[in-house]
């Protein structure tokens, strides 16, 4: 009975989650325009507990066994947060670790920033990896889709996106 409850407990907490964030974003509109994965880890930090003392509460065992159960019950929903916030970060936290290392590597002054991270070249660097992993092909300047994989791939982050209420224009 115990297995029972911490599975439904895993296969909620996703959901209670995805729940959350889109009342965070009905609740709190401006939040469209900051980063995604912020939303989402307040939704996720909102679900643990409740989640967390459902099991627990549930599970009507003695002190000392209730005990063990909240300590292992926290660990797989921590990992579980930890992989969907980590799926939804995946290109979000990127962008930042390019310029920490920018910034590591010797640029430092804004002007020097602005013009090494600025869209243009954002867009070639992006556009030189597809090419290079072979993604993409180019053929006399257009660009062309070889390996539908990575697309398929791109639409499940998008529709993992739109599920949580963000739209990316």
């Amino acid at each position: 009975m115990e297995w029972a409850k911490i599975s439904l407990a895993l296969a909620l907490y996703p959901a209670l989650t995805i729940v959350l964030s889109r009342l965070l974003l009905i609740l709190f509109p401006w939040r469209r325009s900051h980063p995604a994965q912020g939303t989402f880890t307040l939704a996720a930090l909102a679900a643990f507990p409740g989640v967390l003392s459902v099991v627990v509460i549930s599970s009507g065992s003695t002190l000392f066994e209730a005990s063990w159960l909240l300590v292992y019950v926290t660990g797989l929903l921590g990992a579980a947060a930890l992989v969907m916030i980590s799926v939804l970060c995946v290109s979000e936290s990127g962008r930042r670790f390019y310029l920490l290392h920018l910034i590591e590597g010797g640029i430092r002054s804004l002007p020097q920033l602005r013009e090494r991270y600025n869209h243009d070249h954002m867009l070639e660097t992006r556009l030189e990896r597809l090419l290079k992993w072979r993604v993409l092909e180019d053929r006399g300047g257009r660009y062309r889709l070889v390996r539908w994989s990575a697309y398929w791939y791109s639409q499940f982050f998008r529709l993992w996106g739109r599920l949580l209420g963000f739209h990316w224009k």
